[in-house]
């Protein structure tokens, strides 16, 4: 489910806990509210398991399309009698997590549209624009020669072979649109995601912005560290990071420092590191990750703002210098005949 709709259900959650109205009429109201289907099919499965006498977090588990991290959170808040409170910080922490993935996802499909485009436009030139100015070449007796020739050659080579060009295409897209329905699902990808070029340092700190976020959340609903830390790894939609994640906790359960357990993982940014090492050498661990959350939520908004503004001029720069060469080739010829009857 997607994370505006988790928001959207916590917060009407809070808001029926914080009014006082009894759950099961809450659920009756949300459930007549709510336009998703598919939000709206749960709200009221989980209104009939209410009826039976179950409790929220009992009727969430029936629930596939809910994280394990919001079942478990809510599990907790009922055993500590905190659900208006803990309802009201879970919508928080989607809406947040909801505003990072528009923002990661803009930052990728500019690019991506812009890649599109420049592959269109340098198709339509070498499939159509040169054959036309081959033609001209040859009918006023042009010498075609060196790059011009090569270029001529690459065109007819391409229009010769077009349904093989065109399988691949599909081939790719399809390939794409698998990765996509199994994003999170393969370790050797999702190691690939942290070590990118330009993306990579980004992908880190929006790790560090959820497990410092859900982290925080959980230390303030007094589970300890290492507990808190493997219910972490359902909000963790990266299944390279989770492996780092119980390994961590692993060595932290040995009894090895919170912050040097943290650190051999190799993937979060020293200042986190460094604020929970602080917090747990002041006892004020809470405080600390809340801090972190907000400061890696800052950080990672504003790099892929910079990415977005990088990527523009850099990639229009570039389809400038291929077009430019491919027309320059295929015309000096011709501006050389032009000169020479003049």
């Amino acid at each position: 489910m997607k994370s505006g709709l988790l928001s959207l259900f916590c917060y009407q959650l809070s808001v029926v806990y914080r009014s006082g109205i009894p759950l099961l009429d809450g659920l009756k109201i949300l459930s007549a509210e709510i336009k998703e289907p598919q939000l709206k099919q749960a709200a009221q499965e989980i209104q009939e398991e209410i009826k039976e006498g179950k409790k929220l977090s009992e009727a969430l588990e029936k629930q596939p399309f809910f994280p394990a991290y919001l079942k478990g959170m809510l599990r907790i808040a009922e055993e500590a009698g905190t659900l208006d409170e803990e309802t009201y910080r879970l919508s928080d922490y989607y809406e947040k997590q909801e505003e990072m993935e528009k923002e990661m996802k803009n930052a990728v499909a500019y690019p991506l549209i812009l890649s599109v485009l420049m592959g269109a436009v340098v198709l339509i030139l070498v499939l159509q624009v040169i054959p036309l100015f081959h033609q001209i070449l040859l009918g006023i007796g042009g010498d075609i020669s060196g790059s011009t020739q090569m270029m001529i050659n690459l065109s007819q080579s391409l229009r010769n072979n077009l349904g093989i060009l065109v399988l691949l295409l599909m081939g790719l897209a399809l390939a794409l649109l698998i990765f996509g329905r199994n994003k999170g699902k393969n370790v050797t990808i999702d190691r690939w995601k942290y070590h990118l070029p330009v993306f990579g340092s980004v992908n880190r700190q929006w790790l560090a912005f959820r497990l410092s976020h859900a982290l925080h959340m959980l230390v303030s609903a007094g589970l300890a560290f290492d507990d808190a830390l493997h219910l972490s790894t359902s909000a963790i939609g990266n299944e390279y990071a989770k492996q780092k994640m119980e390994a961590c906790r692993h060595k932290i359960s040995e009894g090895m420092d919170i912050a040097q357990a943290m650190e051999e993982m190799s993937l979060l940014p020293k200042m986190m590191i460094q604020m929970i090492r602080m917090g747990n050498q002041t006892g004020e661990m809470e405080g600390f990750l809340k801090r972190s959350a907000d400061l890696y939520q800052q950080e990672s908004s504003r790099a892929l703002k910079k990415i977005t503004v990088a990527v523009e001029p850099t990639l229009v720069t570039i389809l400038s210098l291929i077009v430019g060469i491919i027309l320059l080739t295929v015309m000096l010829p011709l501006i050389q005949i032009i000169s020479t009857i003049g």
